[in-house]
């Protein structure tokens, strides 16, 4: 199932539904005693609200940019990346901390984007065309961020469209966060 036929979601029932999975997803995580089991219920959860094949969260320490926790999955599997060797510098999820805007890269495969080309290649290694990165945060307080990627290109068509998605999503954060 494609993004393009999960989203814009236009019925009553097409929303209900995208709320029932996200509140799913936030219920799931608070339920989890550690960060590694958390993180496994979000990919599951996750599946119910937007199709991908790579999900990176990344988690700061207060106020910096220190990464306290890190999960990283990849087409049908969970990497093996400690949070030492996560790169932020210049990269998407360094621009999305800092704005506080979700980003949408719509086809790294076609060298319009250059602002990130490490990342870039890195993506495009693990067979991942598009990319869209949220910011999660509770109040002012930036708490990381979240990227889905997808590798089909053009998965995530504007920054708009993840507009509706990350409305939702970061509201239900700031909801169950403490």
């Amino acid at each position: 199932m494609s993004a393009l036929n999960v989203f814009p979601v236009t019925s009553a029932v097409g929303h209900t539904q995208r709320y029932e999975a996200l509140l799913r997803a936030t219920n799931a995580i608070g339920t989890c005693s550690d960060c590694d089991a958390a993180g496994d219920m979000l990919v599951k959860a996750l599946r119910d609200v937007i199709p991908f094949d790579y999900l990176e969260l990344v988690a700061f320490e207060n106020e910096t940019r220190t990464v306290a926790w890190h999960m990283l999955y990849s087409n049908g599997t969970r990497q093996s990346v400690s949070a030492k060797e996560v790169l932020i510098e210049d990269t998407p999820i360094e621009w999305v901390h800092e704005s506080q805007q979700p980003l949408v890269i719509a086809d790294w495969n076609n060298n319009e984007e250059t602002r990130f080309p490490k990342h870039g290649e890195c993506l495009i290694g693990l067979g991942i065309a598009a990319t869209c990165v949220l910011p999660l945060a509770r109040g002012d307080r930036r708490l990381g961020v979240l990227s889905i990627g997808s590798m089909r290109p053009y998965a995530y068509p504007t920054t708009k469209y993840v507009s509706s998605l990350w409305s939702p999503t970061r509201l239900l954060w700031r909801l169950t966060l403490p």
